[in-house]
């Protein structure tokens, strides 16, 4: 595909997303502030199909209007309830409130079934509850999605006539995780973080992925490291914050036909070798960006097996749930 074409099917795409934002204020300041980058771009230069249109912003006040706007769509429509929080100041109040309240409903249910219990044992109870907030980090120009239950909440599968009957709108959040929200019809909104496209990319891991868009000034960004690397269909890892994440990221990219030398794996290798991934906060981490619900899944079995890893050796535990949750897959 061409130049052209690329950039003519990300617009046409992103002006027909727009026109879903019913809040007329809201859908300026996305047009203004919103920055496409990622695998969509890599593959329309290839003339394939993407999954996603991953949509980022320069701005982390728009960024936090969006989620809002899309936290209160979810809230209202479904029995579960998303949360999101801008900082970790903002954490440690919402731990507190969260831990008080466990705390009134842990001597409430006592007093019911007439429990013999302190208000002490209530507070190491519900600490132990909402341990693993300790171990979650937030980028300060991203937001954290908090989902209460299990780590991510998804729309229940429908068919076309279901959702036609139902007059679902398109564009309507569908799947949430503590770092993004997708919306049907592909189109992903990336909350851990924003900034500046520069910003943005060097974040990124591998040199294909590394084009973008801005939307506001209608310009396709290319680099020769990405053009390059697109020609060739080889994998160069240009270094990550998340060297775990890219590992297993490796693996899809195999299986779309690139390749990868031996040294490329080695920097993964090198940049991982300095992180301690026995403590959990750096392995949750680590974990945010791959593109499984079965991490979300293992990191939060991990922390039940290990009471937050604080009492036992996570290396005792990775194994069996590893078994667990994967079989043969992994």
């Amino acid at each position: 595909m061409t130049v052209k074409h690329t950039k003519a099917v990300i617009m046409g795409k992103f002006n027909d997303y727009l026109k879903s934002i019913t809040d007329v204020s809201l859908r300026e300041e996305v047009r203004e502030h919103a920055i496409i980058a990622g695998g969509s771009i890599a593959s329309l230069l290839q003339g394939e199909e993407y999954n996603d249109l991953d949509i980022y912003f320069d701005s982390k006040s728009v960024l936090v209007e969006v989620v809002d706007y899309y936290t209160k769509y979810w809230n209202d429509n479904h029995n579960s309830t998303v949360t999101y929080i801008r900082d970790e100041s903002s954490l440690q109040k919402y731990k507190e409130r969260l831990i008080n309240q466990e705390v009134d409903d842990i001597m409430d249910s006592a007093d019911e079934d007439e429990e013999d219990i302190t208000k002490e044992e209530a507070i190491e109870q519900a600490n132990e509850q909402y341990d693993f907030l300790e171990y979650i980090t937030i980028d300060e120009s991203g937001v954290y999605m908090f989902i209460r239950s299990s780590g991510i909440v998804e729309e229940k599968k429908m068919t076309e006539e279901q959702i036609e009957e139902l007059q679902l709108p398109k564009y309507r959040p569908v799947f949430i995780t503590d770092n993004a929200i997708s919306l049907a019809d592909n189109i992903q909104i990336i909350t851990r973080f924003s900034g500046e496209p520069d910003d943005i990319i060097k974040r990124f891991d591998y040199a294909h992925t590394t084009n973008y868009l801005v939307p506001s000034e209608r310009k396709l960004e290319l680099n020769k490291k990405a053009l390059s690397s697109l020609l060739t269909k080889e994998l160069v890892y240009v270094g990550s914050e998340f060297p775990l994440c890219s590992i297993f990221r490796m693996r899809k990219f195999l299986d779309r036909g690139y390749t990868i030398n031996a040294g490329q794996i080695l920097k993964m290798v090198f940049q991982l070798n300095q992180m301690d991934l026995t403590d959990i906060r750096v392995l949750r981490k680590q974990l945010i960006g791959v593109d499984s619900t079965y991490m979300v899944w293992f990191v939060s079995e991990l922390f039940n097996k290990t009471k937050g890893g604080k009492e036992e050796d996570l290396n005792d535990y990775v194994g069996q749930i590893i078994s667990k949750l994967f079989d043969e897959d992994i």
